[in-house]
């Protein structure tokens, strides 16, 4: 899943619009439910761009040779850390403004703090398993990569078991 599927939980918690406005801003198809599990705290829209960014880091490097391929990789790893939240936060904003909730960007007090910090702790986790990424350049730490794809895979486990405690439900 994604932060979009996060925040479709977020619209099903919150207090405002009518119950169709709410489903029609959801719109989630249940037969996967039980196999989402593992893949729900996977950001993949944050993955995505952070993946693009270090493929994109020679050419870039090619044109502004300030810093070298890592500290351009190691610079986007934690921008992406940053904004995956941030974008988290965007997209129920906008979700909400799609079902007419009253208003569109959540009081502070209504925040989804849980999805904020679950996808950014999700995203740290499995962009560490990116080929190139920022920790894993050197050939000698191939072994290390397959290290980081398997604390990925158990970091969404663990949120995802934490979830119902964490949410209260």
């Amino acid at each position: 899943m994604s932060i979009n599927a996060l925040t479709n939980d977020v619209l099903r918690q919150r207090v405002g619009g009518t119950p169709e406005a709410q489903e029609k801003a959801v719109q989630e198809n249940q037969a996967g439910r039980n196999a989402s599990a593992l893949v729900k705290y996977i950001p993949i829209e944050s993955i995505t761009l952070y993946v693009a960014a270090v493929a994109a880091t020679p050419a870039l490097q090619d044109l502004w040779p300030v810093a070298d391929e890592n500290r351009y990789v190691t610079i986007f790893y934690w921008v992406f850390a940053f904004l995956t939240p941030v974008f988290v936060l965007l997209l129920v904003a906008a979700k909400r403004k799609a079902a007419s909730f009253k208003p569109a960007f959540p009081s502070l007090t209504d925040w989804p703090r849980w999805k904020m910090l679950a996808s950014t702790l999700a995203f740290l986790a499995w962009a560490l398993a990116v080929p190139n990424g920022p920790f894993l350049r050197e050939p000698k730490l191939e072994l290390k990569g397959a290290i980081a794809a398997f604390l990925a895979l158990f970091v969404s486990t663990v949120l995802s078991l934490l979830e119902p405690w964490v949410e209260g439900h």
